[in-house]
C-alpha cells in the first residue's frame, strides 16, 4: 500500500471538513457507551424501573428507564455536534490563517490509494518522539487517524503512532 502525503490545499476545505465532521460525530455512541456503562448510571435505570414497578406501573417500568436512556443519548450528542459547529464556525473556518499562518505550521493530508479523490487523513501539525526519543514535529509513523492537532487551537485527539 502506497501512501501520499501533501500539504493542504484551499481546494480541500470541503472534504476536510466533512472529514472533520465524521470523526466528531463517531465520538457520540462511544460516549453514550461509557457514560451507560458506569455504575451510577446502571443504578439510576434499574432504580427508575425498579420505582415504576413498585408503584404499580409495569408500563413506567419501561417508559422511564427509555426516556433516561433517551436523554442520556441526547446530551451526548448535543456534547459532540456543539463542539463540532464551535471548531467548524472557528479555526476550521479558515484552515490556512488558523493551521499555517507561521512558519513552522504544517496541515497535510494522506492518501492510501493511487487517486486524489479525497483525504483518508488531514493532520494540523503532529509533534511526537522520534525514533531518539527527542521531541520533533512530524517525526511520529501515523497508522491511523482522523484529524489532529497537538500544538495550537483545534482539536486535540491523538492518533495511534509508532
Amino acid at each position: 500500500m502506497q501512501l501520499v502525503i501533501r500539504k493542504y490545499r484551499p481546494s480541500n476545505r470541503a472534504e476536510v471538513h466533512k472529514l472533520f465532521s465524521t470523526g466528531m460525530l463517531e465520538h457520540i455512541y462511544p460516549c453514550f457507551y461509557n457514560a451507560m456503562t458506569t455504575p451510577l448510571y446502571i443504578f439510576i435505570t434499574v432504580a427508575l424501573s425498579a420505582a415504576s414497578v413498585l408503584l404499580g406501573s409495569v408500563l413506567g417500568a419501561l417508559v422511564l428507564p427509555g426516556i433516561w436512556v433517551g436523554f442520556i443519548f441526547y446530551c451526548c450528542h448535543q456534547l459532540y455536534s456543539r463542539v463540532l459547529q464551535a471548531k467548524l464556525q472557528t479555526d476550521m473556518q479558515d484552515i490556512t490563517r488558523s493551521y499555517l499562518s507561521r512558519p513552522d505550521d504544517c496541515f497535510w493530508g494522506g492518501r492510501s490509494s493511487g487517486r486524489w479523490d479525497g483525504p483518508d487523513c488531514w493532520n494540523g501539525g503532529c509533534t511526537g518522539q522520534s525514533k531518539g526519543g527527542s521531541e520533533a514535529r512530524g517525526a511520529n509513523q501515523v497508522e491511523h487517524f482522523t484529524i489532529i492537532q497537538v500544538d495550537g487551537p483545534g482539536l486535540h485527539t491523538h492518533p495511534h503512532c509508532h
